[in-house]
């Protein structure tokens, strides 16, 4: 799998959501080897799209294509600070993304020991599965400086929120632990998100 992780800024929400539309309707059939997406934009105007594809070589294929680039060049006008990551490091957890989801919330910052973060992970997926049937899937994607951008899917804000105050399981380890091991240095809500597959 590989991912691309785009970020900007918007003063026209309708206007980017128009153009998602737009490539939803003309576009996202002919293009093979696309997975998904999961667009969306804050209530303070920061923008992020995160776009799957089977390859690199799908995701290059759709990025020279001439009617993609057109559609490209008039999204830009809506948006500004644009940056580009891009990973075929992709791990999928919960089912990975999910188009059922009322809410998503992604996650970026650094991660110090990605070995032990499995193991905590690990430990805690069947108590999340039980306890928190507002998690519907999850997608993370590495990149080669130990960052990392995590998209995680819920059923509504609501029982997102609800689901927060339960807390960590406790055989998960302790707080310190994971502080320890992943550093959140940033949270996007997107409270509606824009969710594509084919």
């Amino acid at each position: 799998m590989f991912a691309q992780v785009i970020e900007g800024r918007t003063d026209d929400v309708e206007g980017v959501r128009r153009q998602e539309e737009r490539w939803r309707d003309e576009l996202m059939s002919g293009v093979a080897g696309f997975l998904g997406s999961t667009t969306g934009v804050t209530s303070d105007g920061a923008y992020i799209a995160i776009v799957r594809f089977e390859n690199e070589a799908a995701a290059r294929r759709n990025a020279e294509d001439p009617m993609h680039s057109g559609w490209w060049e008039e999204t830009e006008k809506y948006l500004s600070d644009i940056t580009v990551h891009e990973s075929a490091d992709v791990e999928l957890s919960f089912g990975g993304g999910s188009d059922a989801a009322g809410f998503v919330q992604v996650m970026q910052g650094q991660i110090h020991d990605l070995a032990r973060l499995r193991e905590l992970e690990q430990a805690a997926t069947k108590d999340v599965e039980q306890r928190r049937p507002d998690v519907i899937g999850s997608a993370r994607i590495l990149f080669d400086d130990g960052g990392f951008t995590e998209a995680i899917y819920f059923t509504s804000e609501a029982e997102a929120r609800e689901g927060e105050q339960k807390g960590m399981p406790e055989d998960s380890g302790p707080m310190d632990e994971w502080e320890a091991v992943v550093r959140v240095d940033r949270y996007l809500d997107l409270t509606d998100p824009w969710l594509l597959s084919p």
